[in-house]
This record gives C-alpha cells, sequence and structure tokens, in this order.
C-alpha cells in the first residue's frame, strides 16, 4: 500500500491516496470492510479485525471480525450464508459461548451495513457507552 501512495502523479491518485488511509490489512469481506468504516464515520473507535476470543479458561470461543476486546464486543457481519441450518445453529452456539464468556455481540446485516448505516451505529455505540 505504501508504493501506491507514493506513486507520484497517476492518474486517481488524488482519490487514492485519502481511500488508502482508511485501508487496513485483515479484513475477510467487502461487508466487514463496510462495517468497520461506518463505524469510524460514526465516531466510534477503530474495531480491531479478526480477533480470536477465547473464555477464562483458555477455551477458544470463536473469531470475530471486528471487535473491541477491551470492552468485550464483538461486531459480527451476518451475510445470506448464515441462513443454512447448520449455520444458523453455528451462530447461536458462538453466541451463547460468548456471553457466557462476559462477551456482548452486535449482529449487522447487509440492510445495516449497506442501507441503515445510523441504526449499525447506534447498535454498536449502545453497548460501548
Amino acid at each position: 500500500m505504501r508504493e501506491a501512495r507514493t506513486a507520484g502523479r497517476r492518474r486517481g491518485a488524488a482519490k487514492l491516496r485519502p481511500a488508502l488511509e482508511n485501508a487496513r490489512d485483515g479484513a475477510s469481506s467487502r461487508p466487514e470492510s463496510g462495517a468497520r468504516l461506518i463505524l469510524l464515520d460514526g465516531g466510534l473507535p477503530e474495531p480491531e479485525l479478526d480477533v480470536d476470543v477465547f473464555d477464562d479458561r483458555g477455551r477458544f470461543l470463536g473469531c470475530s471480525e471486528l471487535a473491541y476486546p477491551e470492552r468485550r464486543l464483538a461486531i459480527e457481519y451476518e451475510s445470506r450464508g448464515h441462513l443454512t441450518p447448520y449455520q444458523l445453529r453455528r451462530d447461536a452456539e458462538k453466541c451463547n459461548d460468548y456471553q457466557s464468556a462476559g462477551w456482548r455481540i452486535v449482529r449487522l446485516t447487509r440492510s445495516e451495513v449497506f442501507g441503515a448505516r445510523r441504526e449499525a451505529v447506534r447498535r454498536a455505540r449502545a453497548p460501548l457507552s
């Protein structure tokens, strides 16, 4: 990314440089990047990406796309792939395990990330307050 920022005069460079300031390695998908940018635009602090969550005994509970580990808050993007019976069961187990370990989960869908952005920020801000 550094090379792109310092590439000199190129077509589109003026728009590219500010966009690169917000780019991060580690996001697994476009919606997860979109969710992170919405949170930042909404005045929330920068969330960590792909955070492994463990309980007090060190048992792995899951990996969250976006999280505020110091506040024990995970932000999950629920895509269409989360509608299968297997994935629904897995997500429910993960949610229960997180709650038992003292974590909260905010689940965002396509409608919040690509539409009702204020709602996404409101839902993420509430447990951080």
